[in-house]
């Protein structure tokens, strides 16, 4: 009789220590060694996993790359010591079709009454009732539609301290607005920072020459730099638009500057034998919006700065692993996981007779716990989502990080696991059957590494705290089903 292979469990709590074998073989002399079934247990495994920061703090932030549809506007700032603090500034630059604001006739003066630099904000993390306060600058230097640009530009290069057009303190979401308006079925929320209305003033003098022309509209006015001074506990998150098939451009729909505009009508009166023109103020009349928005033309990027606190990230492979990794958005910190030599284990060596061992991993279940004796969930909400990626150079520059951002995570496709979404009980489980098994077949003498970052690492500035290696309880494991075949 043929017995056809039985699925084998292999229990593997990680630890840094090295592992042994009891194996049983059930069949005796009566059938062929490879068909006898095998039952095998390891008491531990020697992968390792530590917390670092990537070698160079950038991360490309301008439209130009997919996912990158929105930007962090504000500061995040924890009151764990561990957890770095972000705040996020904004370069952007405008656009139009074409300006409409001739007058309504020629005995008529346009009046501009207001410019507002109005944001949309679809959506916060942190506090909802965090202060801000922004500064708006003119730019002093065309951006690039043609240019990356990262998270680590040096916003000394685009404007000066002289050139501060606006300001405006506000809370993360405006509590002024009822909140039957707030959570009404299409309302956006928004920032409005009103600015000098010198700019809107220069738009209007020289009418003529931009009304049509975008490009010289960016010669004369080339965009803002919004600038966080100081806030709390949230960031922003700013969209620039929300739809660019719209006929008709609303600044409900875009991020934008807006002239607020109206016309005052000519008064004629006759003295002698001249005509005299005066255009009176008067209390009521119409109001115009010229909404000069920014879209997918626009060049923008965000400029993140950061502050690590006092987390201590010395230890690395070669140290003591430790009994707590820390993981944030933003390109901050990361976690690396290092399987160097998985295939060494005896469970998986060759049977006697065989020449290389035919194990087929069925899954390999990798959990990871928050610490919340660390992570107040209440105030400091782990992330909704943590990201498993491979990293092809890791193994020899610690600090970099070769994934490109948009690949897929790299796990099974198997419905049983989460893919990382973080559950009721604050766990993420991933199944990394297909790397564990490609580690076996290739029995590469350094594997490549697995990064764990935020989900959504490139825009979200949230972080968790996670029970490591050396932890009491509820420490990071890895539970793997093979079959050997």
């Amino acid at each position: 009789m043929n017995f056809k292979p039985l699925l084998l469990v292999l229990i593997v709590i990680a630890t840094i220590t090295g592992c042994t074998q009891d194996q049983n073989i059930i069949g005796g002399s009566i059938s062929p060694l490879k068909d006898k079934i095998n039952v095998a247990y390891v008491d531990s495994i020697p992968f390792k996993a530590f917390s670092f920061k990537p070698a160079a703090h950038t991360m490309r932030t301008d439209g130009g790359i997919k996912g990158n549809d929105y930007f962090m506007l504000g500061g995040y700032t924890t009151e764990l010591q561990e957890a770095a603090s972000v705040k996020g500034d904004i370069a952007m630059e405008f656009w139009y079709d074409q300006l409409d604001m001739k007058q309504s006739s020629p005995d008529s003066v346009l009046v501009l009454d207001s410019v507002l630099l109005v944001l949309l904000q679809n959506g916060y993390y942190g506090d909802s009732t965090a202060l801000h306060y922004f500064e708006v600058y003119e730019l002093n230097k065309l951006l690039s539609n043609s240019e990356d640009y990262f998270s680590d530009e040096n916003p000394a290069d685009y404007y000066s301290e002289d050139d501060k057009i606006g300001e405006k303190q506000t809370q993360t979401i405006d509590f002024t607005i009822p909140d039957s308006v707030r959570w009404a079925n299409g309302y956006i929320h928004h920032i409005s920072i009103p600015l000098s209305k010198s700019i809107g003033q220069k738009i209007i003098d020289n009418y003529d020459d931009v009304y049509n022309n975008v490009d010289k509209f960016r010669d004369l006015f080339k965009g803002v730099y919004i600038k966080t001074t100081f806030s709390t506990k949230a960031m922003m998150y700013i969209y620039p638009y929300l739809s660019t098939t719209s006929t008709t451009i609303s600044y409900t729909d875009f991020s934008a500057l807006n002239l607020v505009y109206h016309y005052n009508p000519a008064h004629r009166a006759i003295i002698g034998e001249d005509t005299v023109i005066t255009y009176p103020e008067r209390d009521t009349s119409f109001y115009f919006v010229q909404s000069i928005v920014v879209n997918n033309q626009c060049p923008r990027f965000n400029v993140i700065r950061k502050d690590y606190g006092n987390y201590d990230f010395s230890y690395n492979e070669n140290t003591l692993q430790p009994s707590v990794l820390y993981v944030q958005g933003l390109n901050i910190s990361k976690v690396r996981l290092r399987f160097p030599s998985v295939y060494d284990l005896d469970a998986f060596k060759p049977l006697a007779g065989e020449d290389s061992a035919r194990i087929a991993i069925n899954s390999a279940k990798l959990t990871l716990n928050v610490d919340k004796n660390i992570q107040d969930q209440g105030q400091y909400m782990a992330p909704y989502q943590l990201y498993l990626r491979r990293d092809t150079l890791g193994r020899d520059t610690i600090g970099n990080v070769t994934y490109i951002p948009d690949q897929a995570v790299y796990v099974s496709q198997n419905a049983t696991y989460t893919y990382g979404i973080r559950t009721d009980s604050y766990t993420y489980v991933f199944n990394i059957a297909e790397y564990i098994q490609d580690i076996l077949d290739r029995k590469e003498e350094n594997p490549d590494d697995l990064i764990l970052s935020v989900a959504g690492n490139r825009n979200n500035p949230g972080f968790a705290f996670l029970k490591g290696l050396t932890n009491a309880n509820d420490n990071l494991k890895l539970e793997i089903v093979y079959t050997r075949y």
